[in-house]
């Protein structure tokens, strides 16, 4: 299948920002480190009240940077909606506020998508602290759409995905009633219309903390993956749900014999 997109397409990336202005700056930078000449990097901003505003004060100069106000905050998947319907790029991808990329990912994003076998390249993934160090390494595994479907297949990482812009422009944006896996959604919804291609190397490193919600509110997630799954023709008992419930009932067990021991 023959790429349609120019030898060095444009890049948008898109970076929802509210209050994650004490990991902003890296993810600016990590944007700049890759060296990439064809880039537009959308900042939507939502009203942060921390340290945001003094850190995008540093990069008012940069040329390849745009901050976009989002008032009143809407929401995350609303804010990269925003981000989404201005990009100029014919690649895009998404990068939170306290997530970076690795160095080299727009190279080998660009390499994978003209090459076209498919429009969406994922990668492997590092998980980092609050301090940036590398706490665990993930491998993606090849993405299986009955196993995303039944919840257990983890293989997509959202920071290192990127996709051709047509892909958008055929499956629509973010679904901006969910707070939680609007990416699990969105990747649902592509499977259906394109290869999924995966590099075999880091590209983005995912932040784990204390204010991010995949650590704070990460029992509301599955609640809300479930019904997605369910929409996009997901099992009702799927293998997750059945993992859940044995987990749930061991966990009852346990403290059962507790109480009576």
């Amino acid at each position: 299948m023959a790429s349609s997109l120019p030898t060095q397409p444009r890049i948008t990336i898109v970076t929802p920002s509210l209050n994650q202005g004490a990991y902003l700056a890296e993810a600016i930078e990590s944007v700049i480190q890759q060296a990439y000449p064809n880039v537009e990097h959308l900042i939507v901003e939502s009203g942060s009240t921390d340290s945001t505003s003094d850190v995008l004060a540093r990069y008012a100069d940069a040329a390849h940077l745009r901050v976009i106000e989002d008032l009143p905050p809407q929401g995350q998947s609303h804010a990269v909606n925003v981000g989404l319907h201005e990009a100029s790029g014919e690649i895009i991808g998404w990068l939170n506020a306290d997530d970076r990329y690795a160095d080299g990912a727009f190279a080998a994003a660009v390499t994978a998508l003209t090459a076209g076998e498919g429009d969406l390249v994922y990668g492997d993934w590092e998980v980092i602290d609050a301090e940036g160090r590398v706490v665990m390494s993930h491998s993606a595994p090849a993405y299986d759409l009955e196993e995303q479907l039944n919840g257990v297949n983890r293989s997509i990482a959202q920071p290192t995905v990127f996709f051709c812009r047509s892909l958008l422009d055929r499956i629509g944006y973010l679904d901006e009633s969910l707070d939680y896996v609007m990416d699990y959604d969105l990747w649902l919804r592509a499977a259906r219309e394109t290869r999924f291609v995966h590099v075999g190397r880091v590209l983005a490193q995912f932040r784990h903390h204390g204010e991010s919600k995949t650590v704070s509110e990460w029992p509301r997630f599955f609640r809300e993956a479930r019904r997605v799954a369910r929409r996009n023709g997901g099992p009702f008992f799927s293998t997750a749900l059945r993992k859940r419930f044995l987990s749930l009932q061991w966990l009852r067990n346990w403290r059962r014999r507790l109480i009576t021991d």
